[in-house]
């Protein structure tokens, strides 16, 4: 009966001890990482990166050249999908040619314009971030475009940009 109540409550100390970190983990700046699929230095592409922590390495993001990339991980079953965070750059205060610092923002929370005629940084077609729907809807005024949430891009058009 103890060793019942020992494993509940080894469970719910991991448990919230994971959830904790996971709230502290912070968006890190590329400076010279190399993109998850492309293998190309981050900061040498314009538009809006993405970078995801897993679990396992809570202190070391994988990082996407593109948002497309990003998705295209998540959608992959054969990717580890042990997900802690996920941080994108907010394309209405950040400078499309190059990203600044402190312009990261939850990739859960944002929202995406899809099938515009703005090109991702790997010369693609994009789906930029946002956390402004007024700055998304000023986006779409000037290259087209549509809104989806996190969970709404659909499948085919990220496996099927290019």
């Amino acid at each position: 009966m103890f060793t019942k109540y020992l494993l509940i409550l080894c469970v719910f100390i991991v448990s919230f001890a994971s959830n904790s970190y996971a709230a502290n983990v912070q968006p890190q700046e590329p400076e010279d990482n190399i993109g998850h699929f492309c293998n190309m230095t981050i900061t040498n592409h314009t538009a809006s990166k993405a970078q995801l922590f897993l679990k396992n390495k809570p202190n070391k993001p994988l990082w996407f050249s593109t948002i497309r990339d990003l998705f295209i991980y998540i959608n992959s079953p054969e990717e580890d999908q042990r997900i802690l965070a996920i941080y994108v750059n907010d394309m209405g205060i950040a400078n499309w040619d190059s990203p600044e610092p402190d312009t990261w923002a939850n990739a859960y929370d944002a929202i995406y314009v899809i099938e515009s005629k703005r090109l991702n940084g790997m010369g693609g077609a994009s789906i930029v971030p946002f956390t402004n729907t007024d700055k998304a809807n000023d986006f779409i005024k000037s290259y087209g475009g549509e809104i989806k949430n996190f969970n709404s891009i659909p499948k085919d058009y990220i496996f099927s940009i290019d």
